[in-house]
Parts: structure tokens; C-alpha cells; sequence
């Protein structure tokens, strides 16, 4: 039986890749900050902090999956809690290639989150894909060293590959919870334009998408990890009324409201470039949910 390590495995993307691999034969284990057995999986303790885990945590692991980091959406982007998003992403990383060069382990192949963020949020007008310029903004500085970090680990001699996550569509998440939450009440409105891009993908594709890289289903490397349908902020937002049997009848929300509601971090509600998935595509990769409206259903 294979086993694969997950940081981060508490979270949305990290519970559903979790019963995936459960149900595909995986033993799976995670990071914690805190060592403690649930179920069938055992946690292991580490600190990103101090860049320290247990040893033990690697014994016999195939796979390691990094997906911890800060919510980009979980609070206000103060100069604090921005240097916490920065340090909770580049410093895990840190943490696994230190523990994978000074300790014992048969490790394969290295795999860590990254975001669309990368891109930056400038509304540029080119479909972008993986080869596309990073942005110059700070989620997209944070973006690129988060990258960087983790292609530290191919020094080692081991295949790194890299998923640039869009917005997760779920019941269960966050974003999504924010996004609908107006419409239902049918208080919702298109923001800014309306013609920046939304990047998004179902829960099941971004899960399936690790899933594949640990399977060998498609190669190691760098991937989008963005639904095939494109659609804008106001194409969303009357998508999602329709859906739930609403109208669209407010004003658009000015830039300045969501300014001065969110403050820095309401660049990533008011710009947004397309980003393509053909490079998943071309490696066979089979979206169960290429459309919001098949997702929403």
C-alpha cells in the first residue's frame, strides 16, 4: 500500500483528496500542529515556524502534498496578518525540503499548492497559462516565492509539481458561502465592472487533479488548476441567480465601497485575468464539472 503525507489536510481540498485516496487504497497521514490519532489517520506533529517535524512522519511516505497556508480571505490583510499568509506558505515548504534533506525517507514525488494569485490581479487581457509572466502585485510576489520554495525540493533529486488553485466551488467552502450568501437574500450585485475574470473549479476536479499527479495520471510539472468554462464576475453573478431564482437588480458595487470594506485585498474581487486549463486537458485530464451550472446542480 502506498502512503501519502498531506500538510494541510484539515482543510477543504485536504478532507476530500484525503476520502479520495482512502477510497482508492492510499494510507494517508498528515501534518499537525499537534500529534493525535483520528480514525484511520495518524497525525504528525510539526512546526513551521521553528521549520521543525517529526522524523517519524516520513517513514515509508511515497507522497508528500502541501497544502497548508493561511486563508487569503480569513481577515483583513493588516501588515501582520499579510506577513503571516507570506510566512505560513514559503516557511512549510522550508520545513519539508529541510526535514527531506537532513533525514531518512523513499520519497517520490514532492507536491505543493500554489494560486492563481500568481498571475496577479492587473485584468490582463490575454488567456494565461503556465508559462504566462507572474503579476507584480503582493499576493503574486507571495505566489512566485511560494513556488520557489518548493521547487527547492527538486535539488534533492525528486520531481516537484506545482497546482495553481482558482477559486474552490463547494457548499463547503468559504468562498463559495460568501459569493451566494447576498444572492439568496437577493441583495446581490455585480462587482466593480463586472468584467474581470473569475478562475474557478469544483472541489471534486481540485482534489481529482492531486490525485492524478500522486496516481502518475498525469505528469509532474506545473498546472492550472482551473475549471475549462471562463466566465467574468458578472457572467458568475447571473449565473448564480438564475440558479437560485433570483434577479440581479442592484448597482454595481463601486470599486471605492470595496475598498473601503475590504481595503488591500479587495484587489482580488476586482480584477481577475482568464486562465486557461488547456495544459490539463492535453494530458487527459477529465473535468467532471467543466461548468458552474453542472457544479451548482
Amino acid at each position: 500500500m502506498s502512503k501519502v503525507l498531506i500538510a494541510g489536510g484539515s482543510g477543504l481540498i485536504g478532507r476530500r483528496l484525503t476520502e479520495m485516496l482512502r477510497q482508492a487504497g492510499y494510507e494517508v497521514n498528515w501534518l499537525s500542529r499537534h500529534a493525535s490519532k483520528s480514525g484511520d489517520i495518524q497525525k504528525f506533529s510539526w512546526n513551521v515556524n521553528q521549520k521543525t517535524l517529526d522524523p517519524d512522519s516520513l517513514n515509508g511516505v511515497d507522497v508528500i502534498v502541501n497544502l497548508a497556508g493561511a486563508s487569503i480571505d480569513g481577515k483583513r490583510w493588516s501588515s501582520d496578518y499579510k506577513k503571516e499568509i507570506y510566512d505560513s506558505r514559503i516557511n512549510s515548504n522550508l520545513t519539508i525540503f529541510k526535514a527531506l534533506r537532513d533525514g531518512n525517507h523513499k520519497l517520490s514525488h514532492f507536491i505543493s499548492s500554489s494560486a492563481i494569485g500568481y498571475y496577479g490581479f492587473e485584468n490582463r487581457h490575454e488567456i494565461l497559462v503556465e508559462t504566462s509572466s507572474p503579476g507584480t502585485d503582493y499576493l503574486a510576489k507571495t505566489c512566485v516565492d511560494w513556488e520557489s520554495s518548493a521547487q527547492q525540493v527538486s535539488e534533492l533529486g525528486l520531481p516537484v509539481s506545482i497546482v495553481r488553485t482558482g477559486v474552490v466551488f463547494s457548499k463547503n467552502s468559504q468562498a463559495y458561502e460568501k459569493i451566494v450568501k447576498p444572492i439568496k437574500m437577493g441583495l446581490g450585485a455585480v462587482l466593480g465592472n463586472g468584467n474581470q475574470a473569475f478562475p474557478w473549479i469544483s472541489l471534486d476536479d481540485i482534489s481529482k487533479v492531486y490525485l492524478s499527479l500522486i496516481q502518475n495520471k498525469i505528469e509532474s510539472g506545473i498546472y492550472n488548476g482551473v475549471a475549462p468554462q471562463m466566465v467574468n464576475n458578472k457572467e458568475l453573478m447571473h449565473i448564480l441567480a438564475s440558479h437560485f431564482r433570483k434577479k440581479i437588480w442592484l448597482p454595481n458595487v463601486p470599486p471605492f465601497a470595496l475598498k473601503l470594506l475590504f481595503g488591500e485585498m479587495a484587489n482580488t474581487l476586482l480584477g481577475g485575468s482568464p486562465i486557461s486549463s488547456a495544459k490539463l486537458l492535453e494530458s487527459h485530464f477529465i473535468f467532471e464539472f467543466p461548468t458552474i451550472e453542472k457544479n451548482l446542480k
